[in-house]
């Protein structure tokens, strides 16, 4: 097994959340609200080309995930 570290820059929209869902504020879980913004931002969007990238991947087993906003 593979062990998986990313990490990601959040912009305020998923630091929001992410804060909120740590609270119980929102309802939503804090893993889910990082596995959204992984999906988003590290697998979804080519910065270089604006377009989409590995949307078929599927990644498991992720260990850690390192999250700056």
């Amino acid at each position: 097994m593979r062990l998986r570290l990313l990490t990601l820059h959040l912009p305020p929209e998923y630091a929001t959340r992410l804060f909120d869902a740590q609270a119980g504020t929102n309802g939503e879980n804090p893993n889910e609200v990082l596995a959204e913004a992984a999906q988003t931002l590290y697998f979804q969007t080519d910065s270089q080309t604006g377009g989409a990238r590995a949307q078929d991947l599927e990644i498991t087993n992720i260990d850690y995930i390192a999250a700056r906003y």
